[in-house]
């Protein structure tokens, strides 16, 4: 049986411990000193080379009592920001912080009831196939530790990743890919009173661009954003430079591919076509 209490005491211990990203190895070092103690054989990447945090990703086996497909579930140590001197409060039967800081449940929720059915699959000798904890570090500075995962290490091939929203008992079973675009458009200056005609507009280039591009809801699987333009010093001055952000997200990514190659070409067209520059 799993131990309700125990797992909400697991919960709040490690919702105690600060793990800011790039600065999680205390917790690294409890929980794989606990996977340690049930059995599982536990090895910490070099992934903190490249985040440049202070541990890698636990990768965390527990080897096969049964013939079953090979499973990986993962979680990440890391909160969107410090929680230090959290105080937890039980209302209503939740856990929550005072307020005063973040609880830090993102992820510890996910990791602290997978600790959980750990023990419990070793201590009832419940059969099971090969079992694999992929525990990542610095998810929330742009998924660092997944990017810079050593995958020779998962031998598993199909897994869960315990870390998203409400409702609970939700399945993601499909998310998009996404391409952000820092583009940069050259024009020329010119004082916009006595001589705008030797000026080439850089806010002019954006605005046709952006005419000419299918942005919003493209399809029930890709979307398209302008999200942020930058430019210009003076009324009197016509733009020489503006420098723009933009998204595009899909859950195919060919899909993705054919979108970004199209606000590329609005971008490049509407360039050429008043003689300024543009990098994407």
């Amino acid at each position: 049986m799993f131990d309700v209490g125990r797992l909400a005491d697991r919960f709040i211990e490690m919702c105690r411990v600060n793990t800011p990203a790039r600065r999680e190895a205390e917790l690294v070092g409890l929980v794989q000193a606990r996977l340690e103690r049930l059995g599982l054989e536990c090895v910490r990447d070099e992934a903190n080379a490249a985040t440049g945090g202070d541990s890698g990703n636990l990768i965390a086996t527990l080897p096969a009592t049964a013939e079953a497909l090979p499973l990986f579930f993962s979680c990440h140590f890391d909160t969107v920001e410090p929680n230090p001197g959290l105080k937890v409060v039980m209302e209503d039967g939740l856990i929550r912080s005072d307020g005063s800081t973040i609880l830090g449940a993102d992820d510890k929720a996910g990791m602290a009831p997978l600790l959980e059915a750990i023990e419990y699959l070793v201590t009832s000798g419940e059969p099971h196939g090969l079992i694999q904890l992929v525990l990542t570090v610095s998810e929330e500075v742009g998924l660092l530790g997944a990017h810079n995962l050593d995958r020779s290490l998962v031998r598993a091939r199909h897994g869960y990743v315990l870390d998203t929203g409400p409702p609970v008992g939700s399945i993601v079973y499909t998310a998009p890919t996404q391409d952000t675009l820092e583009i940069a458009i050259e024009g020329r200056p010119a004082h916009a009173g006595f001589e705008p005609e030797r000026g080439i507009s850089a806010i002019e280039i954006a605005a046709d661009a952006i005419v000419h591009m299918h942005l919003g809801r493209i399809d029930h699987e890709t979307t398209a954003n302008v999200g942020i333009i930058q430019g210009g010093s003076a009324t009197n001055v016509v733009c020489p430079h503006v420098t723009m952000w933009a998204e595009a997200r899909s859950r195919n990514p060919e899909k993705l591919r054919f979108q970004v190659e199209h606000m590329r070409f609005a971008l490049t067209n509407s360039a050429a076509a008043r003689g300024g520059r543009v990098q994407v």
